[in-house]
């Protein structure tokens, strides 16, 4: 519940809009942080936040930012959300054999 909690912070302080199915669009600087480094990059980014999938966030897939290389779908169930009020980014934190071990991603809108 502290995961919805922390998303729903992050959603109002930035002013961001959800349309009539309860889905926020909106594009936003992050900062992907595992193992083998850093990649800063600006991403489409959908949070859905009723029905089955809510508290779901999707990055959208581009040439940069893969599947393949990185995970795009993050679930309020198996990882870690908080808002950074101060400075003003949500922060998803996980585990994976992909990542190799721990990783996090913050969004700065």
């Amino acid at each position: 519940m502290q995961n919805i909690m922390n998303l729903q912070d992050f959603l109002i302080k930035n002013n961001l809009r959800k349309d009539s199915s309860g889905i926020y669009d909106f594009h936003a600087k992050i900062e992907y942080s595992y193992k083998l480094g850093t990649l800063e990059y600006p991403a489409k980014i959908q949070v859905r936040m009723i029905g089955y999938n809510g508290g779901s966030i999707h990055l959208e897939e581009d040439d940069t930012l893969t599947s393949d290389l990185y995970h795009l779908d993050f679930s309020e169930e198996y990882q870690k959300y908080a808002y950074n009020e101060e400075d003003n980014y949500l922060m998803i934190s996980g585990e994976s054999t992909k990542m190799k071990g721990k990783y996090t991603v913050k969004i700065f809108v």
